[in-house]
């Protein structure tokens, strides 16, 4: 006897339907973040912290190697040899 197979896209798309109206569907990603670095930066040594206050210093970067460079979504840091670090200062 073959199995009767039932279709349970309704059921799925209806429990889709409720928790997509419950769902804030990423409208700000940012908020309640302790620290955020976007790396929008396009020169200097610092990446600005923009949700706390632990800015980011760029070290061991030479005069000849890139930093900063267009991401995927505004700036991104370019790190070209395995000595180039960012560090931010620690609380006190």
């Amino acid at each position: 006897m073959p199995s009767r197979r039932r279709n349970s896209r309704p059921r799925r798309r209806a429990l889709f339907e409720r928790l997509e109206s419950r769902l804030p569907l990423a409208a700000d990603i940012t908020t309640g973040l302790v620290h955020h670095w976007t790396f929008d930066e396009t020169t200097g040594d610092t990446a600005q912290d923009s949700a706390g206050d632990a800015d980011g210093t760029l070290i061991n970067w030479n005069a000849t190697e890139p930093k900063w460079e267009p991401g995927r979504v505004g700036g991104a840091l370019r790190f070209a040899s395995s000595d180039n670090t960012s560090s931010r200062r620690s609380r006190e």
